[in-house]
């Protein structure tokens, strides 16, 4: 659908004939037609509501072209919205703000997230700036009088309305970018604490350090990482990671490994036990012309343990697997790969998928973890006849793995000196599409990053189970840790 107006004049005495400049204002919706503006000759183009449009990036690429003649750009393109509404899909939005340059846009100073003035965005128009009735006889803001106020009316706010409700209050009134791309309504996982943090990590570029590739073993059975970078120099194709959540039928679905922390390595050497692997597989090959957001993806997790050993006190991600490779074996070969590069054993979810055949038929059952739910529910018993890996289902369990989840990711760490606010487990991942999964959870979407990190709270809890079990005394002497040396606790 669009809507005209032309600019012009007409003689009385020549009828319908046009004069003028007869310039001309279109309107039209992108909705289902992202070339709706293809083929027209632009000066000015605005964008509006972009928000709410989850086609933005194909709009924008298709369009650009209506303020070109030739090499010579004769137009602008400006795209605007409001932040703080329920429908809001704000990747494409958010990516255009915060990556102005490479999306030939005009770059400002990042003067309005906290600690960013090292970065550039968009132009942005704070809440404080124009607010009534804050200015003066002049015209000019009364910026601290506004600012004071607005602090005290969204301290109130938060605390007379529901998570949901709040987050688009804010966004509607937001001072800073960091608050208008707040996402995620009210579930399980969701709190401004989260919704902020995951904007901070988009905003800024400083802490979001990691390296895509992929696991390769040379002609001597050693395994190292290799960049996407580096296959491409060597002239092999290359996979993005996922970054879009659901994903979009325009990705690559087949995904690549992103490392936030290489291996800890102790004279050369990973250290037995200090990491884990878990798995969350797809039921079928990817044989279908169509993939949509409905089918699932693989998702393989690396976490490290809680320990003194390492540089770091443990219990965070260290790298992650998310994608749907052509065959299902090929899944758990990353896997298994991932395993012998972070020296670690594999916790596979079993309801689908054939990881603990394939393990088998490789001869690594050693590389898999019989179910934690023998070291759980029995306490000071390790049962060495449970069937490997762990079906979660739908029911008790999941619930169960839910609340595990949240416990790991509000454990408090520490407190930030600066602000005085607490600072969680979920501070130190810097995985963005899960955490973007965490804060669109619901009962009823396909969520692969939470269902693998489900998976990965069960073998934590064993960890901390056997941890407890480890200071009661035995009848053989010592504990029952040092004894079967799990863990590598002897080492």
């Amino acid at each position: 659908m669009s809507r005209q107006i032309e600019l012009g004049y007409k003689k009385s005495k020549t009828g319908n004939k046009k004069y003028g400049l007869r310039s001309k204002l279109l309107s039209v919706t992108f909705r289902n037609n992202p070339s709706a503006a293809i083929g027209k000759r632009a000066i000015e183009i605005d964008i509006e509501e972009a928000g709410k449009c989850p086609n933005l990036d194909e709009i924008y690429r298709v369009t650009t072209s209506s303020t070109e003649v030739g090499s010579v750009n004769i137009g602008t393109i400006r795209v605007y919205g409001t932040g703080g509404v329920k429908e809001a899909d704000y990747k494409g939005f958010c990516d255009k703000f915060y990556s102005p340059s490479g999306n030939d846009m005009m770059p400002f100073e990042n003067i309005y997230d906290d600690n960013c003035r090292n970065t550039v965005c968009g132009f942005f128009h704070p809440q404080v700036w124009n607010l009534e009735p804050y200015i003066d006889i002049y015209g000019n803001s009364l910026v601290q009088s506004a600012y004071e106020y607005d602090i005290k009316d969204k301290d109130k706010k938060e605390t007379e309305m529901s998570l949901s409700d709040y987050i688009i209050y804010v966004g509607q009134r937001a001072n800073q970018p960091s608050e208008a791309f707040r996402t995620g309504g009210e579930n399980l996982f969701s709190s401004p604490d989260l919704s902020s943090y995951v904007s901070k990590l988009k905003a800024d570029s400083s802490l979001r350090y990691w390296r895509d590739g992929m696991l390769s073993r040379d002609d001597k059975g050693h395994i190292s990482f290799e960049t996407n970078r580096q296959l491409s120099d060597k002239g092999n194709k290359i996979h993005e990671v996922i970054e879009n959540v659901p994903f979009q039928a325009k990705d690559d679905v087949h995904g690549c490994i992103r490392e936030f922390y290489p291996p800890f390595r102790v004279e050369g050497n990973v250290p037995d036990d200090l990491y884990y692997v878990v798995i969350d597989t797809i039921g079928k090959d990817k044989t279908v012309k169509e993939l949509n957001v409905k089918n699932s993806l693989n998702a393989i997790y690396v976490l490290m343990y809680p320990n003194n050993v390492s540089n770091s006190p443990g219990d965070i991600i260290v790298a992650c697997y998310i994608g749907r490779t052509e065959q299902m074996e090929d899944a758990d070969r990353i896997a298994d790969l991932l395993c012998e590069y972070y020296n670690a054993k594999c916790l596979p979810e079993t309801d689908r998928g054939n990881t603990v055949a394939n393990f088998r038929r490789w001869g690594k059952l050693s590389r898999l973890y019989r179910n934690p739910l023998s070291i759980i529910e029995e306490k000071l018993k390790v049962n060495t006849n449970a069937d490997y890996g762990i079906t979660i289902g739908t029911g008790e369990r999941k619930v169960d793995g839910l609340l595990y989840l949240k416990d790991f990711l509000y454990t408090p760490v520490s407190t930030n000196e600066e602000t005085g606010k607490t600072v969680y487990n979920f501070h130190y991942i810097k995985d963005i599409p899960f955490l973007s999964e965490l804060l669109q959870y619901n009962s009823k979407g396909n969520f692969d990053r939470v269902s693998a990190m489900i998976v990965a709270m069960y073998q934590r809890m064993a960890y901390r189970t056997l941890r407890k079990t480890a200071k009661v005394s035995t009848t053989t002497g010592g504990t029952m840790l040092r004894r079967l040396n799990l863990y590598g606790i002897n080492n």
